[in-house]
């Protein structure tokens, strides 16, 4: 029996395959894109589609296809991730909390203030480290940076190993807090409000700044200062909802010399009123070792001068702002820097630095919409008809050939 098909229908086929080779050298031409396959075939509504499945290049977009892989761990596959103003993915706690952080980090520049410096190759322990946007910063602003950041609570921790290891930053994470001596403590960790979590959590403390932030972010885009009390208060009840962890702790200093650090070039403390605790847990022959200090003192008058005291006793010049957001609750920012070392300083200022990212797409989204943006992908088909799927590797690649019936989106 003949079964080779009318002369029309491979004419057409031919076509077809021709047009989806061409859609696929243009796509592997770009510049985010490692590899691709198109094929042309019909959508849910009968309409002719070209399907394309492309590799995100692992040096213009690790970030979107470090997620792919990571998806396929358990210890990930279920994290939420968000999509930053800047384009940046991250996995994330909740919305309030990623905003608040983000605000505060990347808007703000609170780690950038006051002349802080980072040279190429710094070091950087970040205490406090949360979901790490800290650390995502400061690897944005610093060139090949060693970044050690702590991280107690074991929900957020698995967040902040996600984002170092989306980010492939060259960073060593620590599953537990750090203070004035080795041992264990009860942690109290807030389910909605992770920021706020610590060894000493005082709720009423805690109440009022949790409530300065809510009461900032309604404000915001409000013509008047009314505030309405009653959906404040009971946001505040889910806000303050905690559950205490027994949490390991060891000293700073325990740190420096297991990791045998020679340098610190800039401690950044955000550890909910252990901020004293962790500095006394410096030996005398470490703190020479200590160049810069960016913390959160979380506290009365009274404490922020214990903080003061012990520092300007170790050669410190200071800075002490507070944020007006807080002018209700005892949180002020600490600038230190060492004396005597003004001429040493290298680096850059942060306040001057602009961001500057290994990888030009960290968002599958953005990838996409640049690639359909495309003046060639453009004029060969409209790219409504251009279905775009991202992912790690074309199914049968490791044999030479890509299975088609895997590609079905």
């Amino acid at each position: 029996m003949d079964t080779q098909k009318p002369a029309y229908i491979q004419t057409e086929e031919q076509n077809s395959q021709e047009r989806a080779a061409v859609l696929q050298k243009v796509l592997i031409g770009h510049l985010g894109v490692q590899d691709a396959f198109v094929r042309e075939g019909k959508d849910e509504q009968g309409k002719t589609t070209f399907f394309a499945s492309i590799v995100p290049s692992a040096e213009a977009a690790f970030p979107v296809l470090q997620l792919l892989r990571l998806r396929k761990l358990d210890a990930f596959s279920q994290l939420q991730t968000t999509e930053l103003p800047n384009g940046m993915v991250i996995a994330e706690h909740n919305q309030f909390e990623t905003e608040s952080l983000y605000k505060e980090i990347f808007e703000k520049r609170v780690y950038a203030r006051h002349d802080i410096r980072l040279p190429d190759s710094a070091c950087i322990v970040d205490v406090g480290a949360n979901i790490g946007l800290g650390s995502l910063f400061f690897s944005q602003h610093c060139k090949n940076p060693s970044i050690y950041a702590f991280e107690p609570g074991p929900s957020i921790y698995a967040l902040l190993k996600m984002n170092v290891s989306l980010y492939g930053l060259n960073a060593q994470i620590f599953n537990y807090a750090l203070s004035k001596e080795s041992g264990t403590r009860m942690f109290t960790a807030y389910t909605f409000c992770s920021p706020m979590s610590g060894f000493f959590s005082d709720a009423e403390e805690g109440k009022a700044v949790i409530k300065d932030m809510l009461v900032a972010e309604y404000l915001q885009g409000q013509e008047d200062d009314f505030v309405p009390t009653e959906m404040i208060e009971q946001m505040l009840v889910a806000a303050l909802t905690n559950e205490q962890i027994p949490c390991r702790m060891e000293t700073l200093s325990y740190v420096i010399e297991e990791q045998g650090l020679e340098v610190i070039d800039l401690l950044k403390l955000d550890a909910e009123k252990s901020e004293l605790d962790i500095l006394e847990g410096i030996k005398e022959e470490h703190w020479p070792k200590i160049k810069q200090i960016v913390m959160e003192v979380h506290g009365s008058e009274a404490f922020l001068q214990e903080i003061v005291q012990l520092l300007e006793q170790h050669e410190y010049a200071l800075i002490i702002g507070k944020d007006p957001i807080f002018k209700r609750s005892g949180l002020y920012e600490l600038y230190a820097y060492q004396r005597g070392t003004s001429a040493e300083r290298a680096g850059k200022s942060l306040e001057e630095s602009q961001p500057a990212s290994s990888y030009r797409w960290s968002s599958a989204a953005r990838l996409i919409k640049d690639i359909r943006a495309m003046a060639d992908i453009q004029s060969l088909t409209d790219p409504s008809t251009l279905e775009i799927m991202v992912v790690e590797q074309l199914p049968g690649q490791q044999n030479g050939s890509v299975d088609q019936d895997s590609l079905s989106l």
